[in-house]
């Protein structure tokens, strides 16, 4: 006979006299009848029980002459798991978003014999080995009365587990909390640990952790999982990934208003390197676009006035260029005093840019570096120049735009000007050949001349773009370690991240403490990133090192 799910149904002292009264009248067997009245007096007195808080479930078992089947984990293992189907935050164990089934068993095997056992893709407590063990002991002494039923007595309950990590130790701490359960009332009593370890197995400073790691230190997350695994703190790179999500979402609304704060600054440097994002990768085989790479951009943007900086990174399929004109689409102030650093390819940058450009003279410098051996006295002598002119910058160093202007005006530009016509003599004279390699370093530095030495005609024009390649390292080494994104949500979040910790980086924020700050306060970051930017969390400010 196929089972219906039963319906609610409200059945009364009344309504059940009523109904005995027409059974009365049909023509039913005394057998059917005697049935019937069994069932209604039966719902009724369910009813009754049910309401008295004493009721076991073991009273209702008996009422119905049913045993309790034994589970097949129980009969192998001869425990009782009930207390061990936890909430996810507060489990045994954590999901690690991967398949551990054992393999089908040989028949012929002798190992078939043996239970099976299934995890359900959670790591057990015991695996744990390298955290602080805490215990909280009973709340009541066991074989007392309940203090909830009065009647019932306490008995010991299995041990409640659960795992928080990022809160002492190296890792975290395994917290073993000690139950007591009424035989009565079947009410659980143990210490509320809540207070102290929090309902949350990660702490936010173990996602703040994890984040530098994969981020700042460039360490993969695959590789990360083998160093905990083997510290006793089994965390598969699938969950590090779902804790730098779940911190992506918190910290994506400051790093929408870091981009619009960097897109109104007054000196952008920006340059790019070569990424692997996979999924572009191969949609871009498959297109009809000309596009066959996809990049790292790199900015770092000064705002003068108020004496911060901005670093922000961009990885997908455009360059920085592109990037560059996204970002001056946000741009509230005008561009013609805008200063822009790049390298010489100026073919990246946006068309219709109004802004101020300089090249970099550290590109100059390296190419005479590359033909030192084979150049000696020419390269020599520029080298020497060039070197000089670094020496005076550094001398500039705490002046204001105006007065470092005014100093390279007096002091770089006579050694420029005599360097620039040494250099169209060698090549008006025929002492270089043209087609060389020297001849093509010499007409790189003729033809860009003017934006090469723009600090010497413009307020707060610097020298070379290796601020901006400095910070470039940062996505290098990872992209070292890890070798390529695989999805450009990754990609996106893998910016986000890094914008954020090099941003706090170069104004002397510790970007540990910054993310905790962020994730304590979730819902007023989102309200209002532009009171929670990194240069404004003032508690988070260290020391700079001297120069």
């Amino acid at each position: 006979m196929k089972k219906e799910e039963p319906k609610t149904i409200t059945l009364t002292d009344g309504n059940a006299i009523k109904l005995f009264d027409k059974l009365n009248n049909t023509a039913l067997e005394a057998d059917d009848k005697g049935l019937f009245r069994g069932a209604v007096n039966m719902h009724l007195y369910l009813a009754d029980i049910l309401s008295d808080r004493k009721t076991r479930l073991k009273d209702i078992r008996d009422l119905f002459g049913v045993s309790l089947l034994e589970t097949k984990s129980n009969a192998n293992t001869g425990e009782d798991n009930d207390s061990t189907r936890d909430t996810p935050e507060e489990s045994n164990s954590e999901d690690d978003g991967k398949n551990t089934e054992e393999p089908e068993a040989d028949p012929k095997s002798n190992d078939s014999k043996k239970p099976k056992t299934k995890t359900g893709g959670r790591i057990p407590h015991t695996s744990y080995t390298g955290l602080n063990n805490v215990t909280f002991d009973y709340t009541h002494q066991f074989g007392t009365i309940c203090p909830l039923c009065e009647d019932g007595k306490l008995y010991k309950y299995d041990d409640k587990v659960i795992i928080r990590l990022g809160d002492t130790n190296q890792y975290g701490s395994k917290v073993t909390i000690k139950q007591l359960r009424c035989n009565l009332c079947q009410e659980i009593f143990a210490k509320d640990y809540s207070e102290k370890y929090g309902d949350d197995k990660y702490s936010t400073s173990f996602k703040t952790r994890v984040v530098m790691n994969k981020y700042w230190l460039g360490v993969p997350f695959k590789r990360m999982e083998a160093l905990y695994e083997m510290d006793g703190c089994p965390i598969p790179d699938a969950t590090q990934w779902k804790l730098v999500d779940e911190l992506s979402k918190v910290v994506e609304p400051v790093y929408k208003e870091i981009i619009r704060a960097a897109s109104n600054a007054d000196v952008i440097g920006l340059d790019d390197t070569s990424a692997t994002i996979l999924s572009r990768v191969e949609d871009l085989k498959t297109s009809d676009s000309n596009r066959t790479g996809t990049f790292t951009s790199g900015f770092v943007c000064k705002d003068l006035k108020k004496g911060i900086e901005m670093v922000l990174y961009f990885n997908g399929e455009k360059h920085a260029g592109e990037n560059f004109a996204d970002l001056l689409a946000l741009r509230q102030v005008p561009e013609e005093d805008l200063v822009v650093m790049c390298d010489g390819l100026d073919n990246i940058l946006p068309k219709a840019l109004k802004a101020i450009i300089c090249n970099c003279l550290a590109h100059g410098v390296r190419k005479f570096k590359d033909l030192l051996d084979a150049f000696r006295c020419e390269c020599a002598h520029i080298l020497i120049d060039l070197k000089e002119i670094y020496e005076l910058d550094a001398k500039t160093k705490g002046m204001n735009g105006e007065d470092r202007l005014n100093f390279h005006k007096t002091h770089s530009k006579p050694i420029l000007d005599d360097l620039l016509q040494w250099m169209k003599d060698q090549m008006d004279l025929k002492l270089v050949e043209g087609n060389s390699s020297l001849g093509k370093a010499i007409r790189y530095m003729i033809k860009r001349w003017a934006k090469l030495t723009r600090f010497c005609t413009t307020k707060n024009a610097p020298l070379d773009n290796n601020f901006v390649e400095r910070i470039l390292k940062i996505a290098i080494r990872t992209r070292k370690n890890a070798m390529f994104y695989k999805t450009s949500n990754g990609a996106y979040v893998g910016g986000m991240m890094m914008t954020i910790i090099e941003t706090c980086r170069v104004n002397n924020i510790n970007p540990t403490k910054y993310l905790n700050h962020l994730q304590s306060k979730p819902l007023e970051v989102g309200r209002n990133p532009e009171n929670h930017l990194p240069w404004l969390y003032t508690e988070g400010k260290v020391v700079a090192k001297a120069s």
